[in-house]
């Protein structure tokens, strides 16, 4: 087994439903969607964020970053975004 594959598995096993999901571990969470969602303003804080199945879509200013399985993001100020899940399944 690949091990995006085994990451996919893992997180299944704490996320049983769409959500934020924190963890023991101080400021990490996993997000699980399971539906395209409609674009969202915000402002995102410092974060890593690492997709492991669908894609994303993330807009800040006049540029669209599409990420996938396997990518990360990374925001190391506040920045303020329009974020867009564009392919998730159950």
């Amino acid at each position: 087994m690949d091990h995006l594959a085994t990451l996919v598995t893992k997180i299944a096993q704490h996320t049983d439903c769409d959500g934020v999901h924190p963890t023991k571990i101080p400021n990490l969470s996993l997000i699980r969607v399971s539906n395209p969602t409609e674009p969202v303003r915000g402002v995102t804080q410092p974060s890593l964020c690492i997709v492991v199945q669908g894609s994303k879509h993330v807009t800040l200013a006049d540029h669209t970053y599409e990420y996938g399985a396997g990518c990360h993001l990374v925001a190391s100020v506040e920045l303020p975004v329009v974020n867009r899940v564009v392919a998730a399944s159950p």
